[in-house]
């Protein structure tokens, strides 16, 4: 998606269009952050080396890379790209990385690959606060917006769902479910989040319905499917087929196998290329460990048999979708349990951990508390992290 630095308006079918929270903000710099360089493009990174022409030729450009804490890989190569850049002696880029946290390792570990590349680079972090400041507005807002009964909004129960402290998602969600279901007003995040995948649980099975000729599909399986699918985030047809595969009433069963297929690149990929996943990502967070938590075995059938980078792609979902939830056990013990069941499957954990802590590295720490004095083991010491740890070979 390109923009303008001055006076552009976000494509419809961009990224960033329903975007809200730090992905919005992004976005709003598309427009206002370069105002002296009008007309000078802008780029939304989703992968950055579809963007080297862009990115590399401009005369000046801003990047937007979102989530850049759950996408090592990816800011890696950007820099790779802004070296090129710097290399045909272009003017200074502007980069705008968001991410849930920079507690972690990650921005670290990105600074060094920055300095050994020669990239000299001024920083400057945003932090922003856990609820947005204008939230009733937002609210308001987004109820009229959403709005599309003759009858006028009932404001009081809206305006009664903002019981608690909410992100921004939160209140586009729940002004959502204000304008076109009044009378269910959830009071906390958990009710909210069942409440959108109920609704999306519904699309989902009445396009299966209307794609097929295989009748109705268990609610269960398309919540597995999905969960299958934003982990492992495939683009291509291929690769949505033997993601599924993971899902066991769909592992013997080609038809249905198909027929799920159909129906969830339907409703979750955005466009050619896009990845298979349900968004928005807080709502894939809430299905992923909750279905993990119904199904403890559903975590195998994902990651086993993949490659090493689809194997890290999927293991820092799974740690993203966990900070969501600090409180759940259910990443770290998924994690660890699918861990022990191979020798050699820690070394990608591993590598999770040192980028991102969180669950990756509990699991770890859960692993060797639970296996002190193996055989023939081998200790590790992390101290990069930022606590001690160890793993065991």
């Amino acid at each position: 998606m390109s923009a303008h630095a001055a006076g552009a308006e976000v494509a419809g079918d961009s990224p960033l269009s329903a975007a809200a929270g730090k992905t919005r903000l992004a976005s709003n710099s598309l427009t206002v952050s370069l105002p002296a360089k009008a007309g000078a493009p802008a780029t939304f990174v989703r992968a950055p080396p579809d963007a080297t022409g862009s990115v590399s030729s401009s005369p000046s450009t801003l990047v937007v890379l979102d989530y850049a804490d759950a996408r090592g890989g990816g800011a890696r190569d950007l820099l790779a790209i802004l070296k090129l850049r710097s290399e045909r002696s272009a003017s200074p880029a502007v980069v705008m990385m968001t991410a849930r946290s920079t507690s972690s390792q990650w921005l670290s570990r990105l600074r060094k690959v920055g300095e050994r590349d020669g990239h000299l680079c001024r920083e400057r972090r945003l932090e922003l606060p856990s609820e947005h400041p204008e939230g009733a507005a937002v609210f308001r807002g987004a109820v009229e917006a959403f709005h599309r009964d003759p009858d006028p909004i009932d404001r009081e129960a809206a305006e009664g769902a903002r019981a608690v402290v909410w992100t921004t998602l939160d209140y586009v969600l729940l002004a959502m479910l204000a304008a076109r279901s009044p009378h269910r007003r959830p009071t906390d995040r958990d009710d909210l989040y069942e409440e959108v995948l109920s609704h999306e649980s519904d699309y989902w099975a009445q396009t299966y319905r209307e794609s097929t000729d295989t009748g109705a599909a268990p609610r269960a399986v398309l919540d597995r499917a999905v969960v299958c699918l934003t982990l492992r985030a495939p683009t291509t047809r291929a690769e949505t087929l033997a993601a599924l595969r993971a899902v066991e009433e769909l592992a013997d069963a080609p038809r249905w196998r198909e027929s799920i297929c159909t129906t969830l690149t339907t409703c979750l990929q955005s466009g050619p290329g896009e990845a298979v996943v349900l968004r928005p990502d807080p709502v894939a967070d809430y299905l992923i460990l909750h279905t993990l938590r119904d199904d403890p075995y559903l975590l195998g059938g994902i990651l086993d048999g993949l490659d090493s980078d689809q194997l890290l792609t999927a293991l820092r979902q799974l740690n993203r979708a966990a900070s969501a939830d600090p409180d759940s056990a259910t990443a770290t013990a998924t994690a660890s349990d699918w861990v022990s069941k191979g020798s050699n499957r820690w070394q990608a954990v591993l590598q999770v951990a040192a980028e991102q802590d969180g669950a990756a590295l509990a699991a770890l720490d859960h692993l060797i508390d639970v296996f002190p004095h193996r055989p023939g083991s081998k200790i590790y010491r992390m101290p990069s992290l930022s606590r001690p740890s160890v793993c065991l070979d």
